[in-house]
């Protein structure tokens, strides 16, 4: 009994465990990325890599701390509403509404002209999902939430006039809490994970300006190696506790690397736009091996994929009032095959669409940004998941707010 119990929980459990802290523990898209670090950038969609025009560009592409002058402080956050459901032979779950709240600081200082500095702490992930506690679906997930914390430092240096150049280091903090059920056969029972582990890795960007009206940029934000250790507390049958013992467990993970090439062009006065390419190569996330205290040992083939995420954002600041008005778009394509989705991160292709508005006075500028993503229908079926079948559909709302100041 203890074999055929424990062997289903290692699948539909701490594989998905670990998978989530994997994907939420990197600055990628897709799963419960907050890619979006400012208002300013939100609403541009984040296609900003090559135009970093605020203190955020020590997460976007530190180069750009290069072109702005003197001290400079973004503070605010970023609320998110995420809705998912679950249909399977005709029966439609919606998980549990809640709303996250992100927030974030960025400070930049220019040194003197070849030199500026800056600090950012910023989460890059704060969702979850909750599904009722009857659903189709309660052995693999019930609930699932994280949350991370990440400090940035970084250090530009600008040789000429037309280019720049900046790297910063991570260190990056993750915590992961799940609950699920385990069926007994005659009785479910409740599985709690929970997990933690620090991470460091850094990031690099330059900036070129050749002409007044181009900007070329690039990003780089190195891949993560991660030891994640976790614990599995079971709550059964006091005749199974002795097979089912609570335990630690452990994994060593390394993130995949992520590169951005941007492109910017302003062809008049006061309006630019610009065109990204994010290449996340998910593909080093084949196989995910679990070590328990009892001595057991799993593998599991995940085979993710590469994959590239195309982002295009507009601003155009009207004359004499300093009120910059902005637009986005993201197609997000999904890196999880069809036989490993599951419902602790229901993936899929995304089309995101994006707006704010930006005023500036007195050395202030007040952001406001609102997104929406749109998880296109996923349908995965007996013959080809391993872990639940059915549609998968969602929709996620971003609102952001943030506050700058220049001296």
């Amino acid at each position: 009994m203890k074999s055929s119990i424990l062997g289903r929980f290692e699948v539909s459990g701490l594989t998905i465990l670990i998978a989530l802290t994997l994907t939420s523990a990197s600055a990628l898209a897709g799963g419960p990325v907050l890619y979006e670090q400012g208002a300013a950038a939100m609403g541009q969609s984040s296609a900003v890599v090559a135009r970093p025009d605020d203190p955020t560009a020590i997460f976007y592409n530190p180069a750009g701390l290069a072109w702005q002058e003197g001290v400079g402080i973004t503070a605010g956050g970023t609320f998110l509403l995420p809705t998912f459901s679950h249909t399977f032979e005709d029966n439609t779950v919606d998980a549990i509404s809640k709303t996250y709240f992100t927030p974030n600081l960025f400070v930049s200082y220019r040194v003197h002209d070849q030199v500026s500095i800056g600090l950012g702490a910023f989460s890059l992930f704060g969702l979850g999902v909750e599904w009722p506690r009857d659903w189709v679906g309660r052995e693999v997930a019930l609930y699932s939430e994280l949350t991370t914390f990440t400090i940035n430092p970084c250090v530009v240096y600008r040789p000429l006039d037309w280019l720049a150049i900046g790297a910063g280091f991570d260190t990056s903090f993750v915590s992961l809490e799940i609950r699920q059920l385990l069926n007994s056969g005659w009785e479910l029972w409740d599985v709690h994970l929970g997990g933690a582990t620090v991470g460091f890795g850094g990031n690099a960007g330059i900036l070129v300006k050749p002409l007044d009206w181009l900007s070329i940029g690039a990003s780089y934000r190195s891949a993560m190696p991660l030891s994640a250790t976790g614990r599995a507390d079971f709550d059964v049958h006091p005749s199974f506790q002795a097979n089912l013992p609570d335990q630690e467990i452990t994994t060593d993970i390394t993130l995949p690397h992520l590169i951005v090439p941007a492109l910017a062009f302003r062809p008049i006065e006061g309006l630019s736009f610009e065109v990204d390419a994010e290449i996340v190569l998910w593909s080093s996330f084949d196989e995910l091996r679990i070590k328990f205290d009892s001595g057991m040992e799993q593998a599991t083939d995940f085979s993710w994929r590469d994959v590239v995420n195309i982002r295009a954002g507009v601003e155009y600041v009207v004359p004499d009032i300093d009120l910059a008005v902005r637009a986005g778009y993201v197609y997000d394509m999904n890196a999880v095959p069809d036989r490993t989705l599951n419902p602790l991160l229901p993936d899929a292709n995304r089309h995101d669409i994006s707006g704010g508005l930006g005023y500036s006075a007195f050395g202030f500028t007040l952001d406001a940004a609102y997104m929406v993503v749109m998880l296109q229908e996923r349908t995965v079926t007996v013959e080809n998941n391993e872990v639940l079948p059915g549609t998968y559909n969602g929709i996620v709302h971003l609102v952001a707010t943030h506050l700058t100041y220049n001296f």
